[in-house]
């Protein structure tokens, strides 16, 4: 008999899902959709700690949830580790779904992700983020469509995007003057930045959050 479990339209107790789904496999479903899930305990020692935390993901790739904690769990802030279309699913119908999912629990306020996917530039073998470009071009990312911010840092949690979508507006008119006339702004915003992103750009990362609570 498969498992099932219906995301509820009130907010439940994170612990008493866990403790009654842990280590098992079951039957994710919400509206329209339903997914075969399975949560487990993961356990990772590094050199001087400890980190305990538990993960639910789907069996055939749509996505994966890890509720991190240490120490004494909070399931204050999560991370969703990946996000992918399938052959039944859409990307957008997966992220709502993740998010409703989310939703439900009490304890849950935060939901973090890294955006991995890149589009190839034109006549070249340079590849670089989708949802840079999607910002660059259209003015939005793919996630910001779902309620995400976009940040660069998990401490300050600063959302750039009216930074960046205020430089892509302006560089998109400028010409050769222009650019010239305003290179020292392009620099400075650049300078500001680039410490913080270094790391990430070399992967092609972009970091987005979202409150789970509006």
């Amino acid at each position: 008999m498969t498992i099932e479990y219906i995301i509820p339209k009130k907010k439940k107790n994170i612990y008493e899902f866990i403790k009654k789904y842990k280590n098992k496999t079951f039957l994710l479903k919400s509206d329209k959709i339903e997914i075969e899930v399975k949560l487990k305990k993961i356990n990772v020692t590094f050199v001087k700690s400890k980190l305990d935390y538990y993960s639910i993901s789907s069996l055939t790739g749509e996505f994966r949830v890890d509720f991190l904690y240490k120490n004494k769990p909070s399931f204050k802030n999560v991370y969703i580790g990946s996000i992918a279309k399938s052959d039944k699913y859409s990307g957008s119908e997966v992220v709502k779904f993740v998010i409703k999912f989310l939703k439900s629990f009490t304890q849950v306020k935060k939901a973090y992700l890294i955006d991995a996917a890149t589009v190839n530039c034109k006549n070249s073998d340079d590849r670089i983020s989708l949802s840079l470009y999607k910002l660059l071009t259209s003015y939005v990312g793919f996630y910001q469509k779902h309620g995400f911010r976009l940040v660069i840092d998990y401490g300050k949690e600063e959302d750039i995007t009216n930074k960046m979508v205020h430089l892509a507006k302006k560089v998109a008119n400028y010409k050769v003057l222009d650019i010239l006339k305003n290179i020292k702004e392009i620099i400075k915003f650049v300078e500001k930045y680039k410490q913080d992103i270094l790391v990430k750009s070399k992967y092609n990362y972009n970091d987005y959050i979202t409150p789970i609570l509006k």
